[in-house]
């Protein structure tokens, strides 16, 4: 799994939600308790199919996380890891300094945005296991 800047809690509990508020350029803070609303309908915004923030994860995949460290979904990110972590998944964060929201889509005009899309190609190349060797 590939997760660029996740919003795992429509709870919006997460600290970089206040912390980063004034730091994120692309994510505003006061529509999210609105698009939460949207999003959950009747649901509770603690329904894992919702926020999967709050979903068990028994046997997940690897997972590959990039978020910017000035993102108000940053603890949103680093929660999820942790949790996926401490269930046996083998996770990877990285934590782009002063990236914006889903770096990677700015490629190929910002070199960093580059180097997030090789990133992910490395995660998911290092997923393959190599081919059997011919006639065996």
């Amino acid at each position: 799994m590939v997760l660029l800047s996740p919003w795992t809690d429509t709870t919006l509990s997460g600290a970089s939600i206040r912390t980063n508020a004034q730091r994120d350029a692309l994510i505003p803070v006061k529509p999210m308790a609105e698009a939460a609303r949207q999003i959950c309908g009747a649901l509770s915004p603690q329904d894992p199919r919702i926020s999967p923030h709050f979903a068990a994860w028994p046997q997940t995949c690897p997972v590959l996380f990039q978020v910017g460290t000035t993102e108000v979904l940053l603890d949103d990110t680093l929660r999820l890891a942790e949790a996926l972590w401490l269930a046996g998944a083998k996770v990877s964060v990285s934590q782009l300094d002063d990236a914006p929201h889903v770096l990677a889509f700015f490629a190929p005009w910002v070199p960093e945005a580059l180097a997030a899309i090789a990133e992910i190609g490395g995660f998911i190349r290092g997923l393959s296991a190599p081919p059997p060797p011919f006639g065996s």
